[in-house]
């Protein structure tokens, strides 16, 4: 039983491995990043247009609205990738308490895996990436609104 879960997981960090290296400087980074930069200027145009609700209504619900669907997409998007090593990394740490000290061999072999991660570019998405990811959107909205 505990083999078949050993073979199971090490498939899922196979195909980890293969997800990360065709997708890690394709089409993934671009979107992600571009993503942050249109979630930026909405934040930029929500914040400047909120001032004048009352004279233009349809542009500041536009901003307001469009802000709001691009700052849930992207932190949906970075909790469910960053689920993704949470969970991996519970599971290999309560199959480590699992496994009977006289299986030595079964041990090391849980020990040398590692969780899986989604990887973006040069950079993977662990626990702390969705709140990095919107504290950059909104430094970065507070250093355009400075300027």
């Amino acid at each position: 039983m505990q083999n078949k879960s050993l073979q199971t997981f090490k498939s899922v960090l196979l195909l980890e491995k293969s997800y990360n290296t065709s997708l890690k400087y394709t089409a993934l980074p671009g979107i992600k990043y571009c993503m942050w930069a249109t979630e930026i200027l909405f934040f930029y145009g929500a914040v400047k247009s909120i001032t004048r609700i009352s004279s233009n209504v349809a542009l500041s619900g536009f901003f307001i609205v469009s802000f709001l669907t691009w700052f849930s997409s992207i932190v949906f998007g970075n909790t469910g990738a960053s689920k993704v090593f949470t969970e991996s990394n519970s599971m290999i740490r309560e199959r480590k308490q699992k496994t009977p000290a006289w299986n030595r061999m079964r041990l090391r072999q849980i020990i040398a895996l590692h969780p899986a991660r989604a990887r973006i570019g040069d950079n993977f998405i662990d626990r702390s990436t969705p709140l990095v990811a919107q504290d950059f959107v909104a430094s970065q909205t507070a250093t355009l609104i400075l300027l």
